[in-house]
């Protein structure tokens, strides 16, 4: 079973949603129909025009004149560790020498380019030194629209995305905030900061549709050494509007020497006076394992893990009905929606600048 980003994490996060319903005592069930809706509400607090052309723009940042290369080490350590756990101890490695030989202080926004606004055309973004009103501590880029079919970004302008430098002398940190036209539709922050053998990334902030808000917190960190490693990754996502959040820890350690790891998840929903607790481990080496899911503290259905195979039953060993399997796909495609790509989507615009001690 592959972990990878926290896509994988869709089909528990599913399968407690669906159960909830089937609860012996309603009262104390959710129901799958507005547990759907809820995701809903957050899949398109993430659907917007500026999003979309935020995440398919936000890679070209940094191939303005003179930016450093792309951070692979940054990108590596930060996503492929979670799915490729035997190159944790070299990827952490690399990063924390990186976020050792310079210190977080040096900004990542030189002065040169603080105040500078980028436009696009069918070359890439470019500096335009008539354009003003962008951020004095950091960089501001047009977004335009872009074609649906195609992901080509047109020449009509939608909003702007201002990168903006927020560093001390403990993390790295730039802020991110998109507009368009009197309406901010996101603002969040990525960070990084590390010590020997030791890092962590942050991305916080929200995003909306103009209706609902969705408050997202994701902390990522790594502890490697040639023979051991470990990962945790902590989400935190609210929708105040609607009485729902969800609550995700995934931790992974691995035994370099003898190829051995477990992946241990907890995950909370609540929804209203409701919850459901998914808990329970998994073998990274034989994709063996199980997870029990509670209802308001009882337990609920047991699933269980061998290899390609995954089992869900009741308390009593019975299978779930048919209609909840139906509802279990719904959600499923729902929150892959959100946990796929999202991440990396909020990631892309700045890793560029990651890359410490180099010069735009």
């Amino acid at each position: 079973m592959r972990f990878k980003n926290l896509s994988a994490l869709s089909l528990v996060f599913a399968v407690g949603l669906a159960a909830c319903n089937d609860s012996t005592n309603p009262g104390d069930s959710f129901d799958p129909s507005a547990s759907a809706a809820d995701l809903e509400a957050v899949g398109s607090a993430f659907n917007t025009d500026v999003y979309e052309s935020l995440s398919k723009m936000g890679g070209g940042f940094g191939a303005v004149a003179a930016a450093p290369a792309l951070a692979a080490s940054v990108v590596d350590a930060g996503w492929i560790s979670v799915s490729s756990p035997e190159k944790w101890e070299l990827y952490g490695g690399e990063l924390a020498n990186v976020l050792l030989s310079r210190s977080a202080a040096v900004l990542l926004i030189p002065d040169t380019f603080r105040g500078r606004t980028y436009e696009h055309n069918i070359e890439g973004y470019f500096h335009n030194p008539d354009r003003t009103g962008a951020p004095t501590n950091g960089i501001r880029f047009i977004l335009y629209e872009v074609n649906p079919i195609t992901g080509v970004p047109g020449a009509t302008e939608i909003g702007w995305v201002d990168v903006m430098d927020e560093s001390t002398d403990l993390a790295a940190v730039v802020r991110l905030s998109v507009w368009s036209g009197d309406v901010e539709y996101i603002n969040y922050t990525v960070g990084a900061s590390g010590v020997i053998n030791s890092v962590s990334f942050q991305i916080e902030g929200w995003v909306t549709d103009g209706t609902t808000q969705v408050n997202f917190t994701l902390n990522h960190s790594i502890d490697a050494t040639f023979a051991t490693a470990r990962a945790e990754i902590d989400y935190q996502i609210d929708v105040p509007s609607r009485d729902f959040s969800v609550a995700a820890n995934m931790v992974i350690e691995f035994d370099a020497e003898t190829e051995a790891g477990t992946i241990t998840i907890e995950v909370l929903f609540s929804q209203a006076n409701n919850n459901v607790v998914v808990q329970g481990s998994i073998d990274s080496q034989s994709d063996g394992g199980t997870l029990e899911v509670l209802v308001n503290g009882n337990l609920f259905a047991t699933i269980t893990f061998a290899g390609e195979s995954i089992t869900v039953v009741g308390p009593d060993g019975n299978a779930l009905s048919q209609e909840h399997a139906q509802a279990l796909r719904q959600i499923t495609d729902a929150l892959g929606d959100i946990f796929d790509d999202t991440f990396e989507d909020l990631f892309s615009p700045v890793e560029w600048l990651f890359n410490f001690g180099s010069s735009l």
